[in-house]
């Protein structure tokens, strides 16, 4: 029995968008700003969200278990003692791995579970001269129990609970008197080799899950801990407050990435709609308190933007590639609100805010600003943005200009152009096409708003329709 390693794979395709150094910086804020993601699932029940929060929304189990659900089917032959008696039988293990939420305020807390049964239908015990031969069913229901908090993953120790039925068939032995007394005494010692067997397939089942589950559960806590939280921390842009909770249908989260002196959510997040099967909204406070740690005053350059566009999009215009013979360019965000975003009447307002740059020969010192105005759309393969009006690209700082002034603003002004496309499909960031998280695609959205500096975005799964029986 093998517990689904698919939370692992997951968080490492997520990899590449957590590290902290170079365009992945910009990778992370650009699409906070145009999805309304932070770098995490964010989930929260709506009844205990407090107004300063400023991210939330959730998952429903049915979502987690499209990926995770799976059938079991395993044969093998096993030989033990059991009450004193040499045992074999050639058995089968059918069953459902299913992951379950279990209620719970402070934290999430979900738990693997394995339902099925163990089938013996011609098992043996010897013990001397008797041998014995019988039919054994043992129902299995055994849990891995994993505890989520802002801290990592704490996975506690399996448990399984086993009943085993057991039916004797024949008694074998060289006397007919040995038989009659092996039958007897094989009907006085089956409660409690029905109890030992119980116990002894629960031992196996919990040891196997714990041996199956351990690895990856290690392993997507190394990588949460190492490519997530900590480079977070140390860049002073982890939340100040990451609460999890969990009901019977839903994992939640709440986000307050708000430190003192930065903007903070005026009002209550929007209501989330539990038939949703993933629910979002972010506030824009989000985007500009995110970005101070993670790329305020720090210098990014062309490669980096390229980058960034290539695993947003899968692709870049010509606009923003690197090569000889064209002038390199840098930008230095602004240490205060370097990237900001307005949710407003459908649409949003992406800003980044420079005090330095350069093209060629040419650098500048002063206040840039380099903005574009896109609304969100809904299709068939997700959420797209058209561009409302031309990207600006001008100087804030209120200096006369000069010829260096006008030819990085120039520079400049070409290549968000580029960067600012005219329409943006997130081809990059679209579920693979084939393997387990290619049920994803299932999912289709329902809902896209930016309105009141809230971004939401809702979807739910292809479920078939119900169709009504004519009496």
């Amino acid at each position: 029995m093998k517990i689904s390693n698919a939370l692992f794979r997951g968080l490492t395709r997520l990899q590449k968008f957590a590290s902290v150094s170079g365009c992945r910086r910009i990778v992370c804020l650009t699409v906070i700003a145009s999805m309304g993601l932070a770098g995490y699932r964010v989930a929260a029940d709506e009844t205990n969200a407090a107004p300063r929060y400023n991210a939330g929304g959730h998952v429903s189990l049915s979502l987690i278990n499209l990926v995770l659900e799976r059938q079991i089917l395993e044969k093998q032959t096993v030989s033990d003692e059991i009450a004193g008696a040499r045992t074999r039988a050639e058995t089968t293990t059918r069953g459902r791995l299913r992951a379950e939420f279990i209620p719970s305020n402070d934290r999430a807390v979900v738990d693997f579970r394995m339902i099925g049964e163990l089938s013996a239908p011609n098992a043996t015990a010897t013990k001397g001269s008797v041998t014995v031969r019988m039919t054994s069913q043992t129902s299995i229901d055994a849990r891995k129990r994993v505890v989520i908090t802002g801290a990592g993953l704490f996975p506690a120790a399996s448990q399984a609970d086993c009943n085993t039925e057991t039916e004797i068939l024949d008694v074998e032995a060289s006397r007919r008197v040995m038989e009659r007394l092996g039958r007897r005494r094989a009907e006085k010692m089956r409660p409690e080799a029905q109890q030992n067997t119980s116990q002894q397939v629960a031992e196996r089942v919990e040891a196997e899950l714990d041996k199956q589950a351990n690895d990856p559960l290690t392993g997507a806590n190394q990588f949460y801990a190492d490519k997530i939280r900590l480079p977070l921390v140390n860049a002073g842009s982890f939340p100040r407050d990451l609460r999890l909770s969990t009901t019977d249908t839903h994992l939640a989260i709440r986000v307050l990435a708000q430190k003192k002196g930065q903007d903070e959510a005026p009002a209550r997040m929007p209501r989330l709609n539990p038939q949703f099967d993933i629910h979002v909204c972010g506030h824009q406070s989000m985007v500009a308190n995110m970005s101070e740690p993670l790329v305020g005053g720090k210098t990014f350059d062309d490669k980096q933007f390229l980058d960034v566009m290539k695993i947003m999009t899968g692709t870049a215009q010509r606009g923003l590639w690197v090569f000889d013979g064209r002038d390199r360019w840098n930008v230095t965000f602004t240490k205060q609100r370097p990237i900001q975003a307005v949710f407003a009447n459908g649409t949003f307002r992406l800003t980044y805010n420079f005090q330095a740059a350069t093209c060629g020969d040419d650098t500048v010192q002063g206040a840039i600003e380099a903005t574009a105005l896109y609304r969100p759309m809904m299709s068939a393969e997700g959420v797209y943005l058209v561009r409302e009006s031309s990207p600006m690209v001008r100087y804030t700082d209120g200096l006369p200009d000069d010829d260096a002034r006008a030819r990085v603003l120039q520079q400049l002004s070409q290549r968000f152009g580029a960067f600012f496309q005219e329409s943006i499909h997130f081809d990059g960031l679209s579920p693979p096409a084939g393997g387990t998280y290619a049920k994803l695609r299932e999912l289709k959205i329902v809902e896209l708003k930016c309105e009141d500096g809230w971004f939401t975005i809702g979807y739910e799964l292809n479920r078939p329709s119900k169709v009504a029986i004519q009496p």
